[in-house]
């Protein structure tokens, strides 16, 4: 890297379809660290190496824009939050 990075690309985020009824609040929270967490953390450890001109590009999914039911819905919720 030379001490610099000019650019970032964060991919991740794995749908794990399950009904409502079986969401617990560790599935939920797994999801959002998952995608929003280590968003941030991407960003945060990153930053000091990013260069004034590089460029965060973070990678969403159709899944947080169109709803379709329970089966994906920390996940689509979780990307939702970072199209925001």
């Amino acid at each position: 890297f030379d001490g610099r990075l000019d650019g970032l690309v964060d991919v991740v985020g794995m749908p794990l379809p399950r009904a409502l009824p079986a969401h617990d609040d560790e599935s939920w929270a797994r999801q959002f660290d998952l995608v929003l967490r280590h968003a941030f953390l991407a960003v945060q450890l990153g930053e000091p190496l990013l260069a004034k001109d590089s460029s965060v590009v973070f990678v969403g999914s159709m899944g947080g824009i169109l709803a379709r039911g329970g089966l994906a819905l920390s996940y689509a919720t979780a990307k939702a939050g970072l199209h925001h």
